[in-house]
């Protein structure tokens, strides 16, 4: 994975300090966790996507090289699920269409 982890947005990295040791350990997983989905969901990671401060987005590829966007939510802060069931019942209609949802790692795809 060509992704610098510890290059993440500044908002990002303040956050996830100010959550305490919760959001301090996800920051020190994120690589193992896009690295999980990445297998998962089969997609390359491609770059940090910057703004933001409750989640990590990285623009990726798809295997059949289509982009896609990660999001990792921050555990406390970001619901995925919850944002997962919009997506879904939206369906790509004036939202982003949800491609995978991972409720372990708080992931949307």
């Amino acid at each position: 994975m060509e992704i610098n982890f510890t290059d993440l947005p500044k908002a990002i990295r303040l956050r996830a300090r100010f959550v305490g040791p919760t959001g301090e350990r996800w920051v020190a997983t994120l690589e193992e966790t896009v690295s999980s989905l990445a297998l998962k969901w089969q997609f390359v990671p491609k770059e940090i996507r910057k703004g933001g401060s409750e989640s990590l987005i990285l623009a990726v590829a798809l295997k059949d090289d289509s982009p896609a966007v990660l999001k990792v939510g921050l555990p406390g802060v970001c619901d995925c699920k919850t944002e997962s069931h919009v997506l879904r019942i939206a369906n790509g209609t004036a939202y982003p269409r949800l491609l995978e949802h991972d409720e372990e790692y708080n992931a949307l795809l």
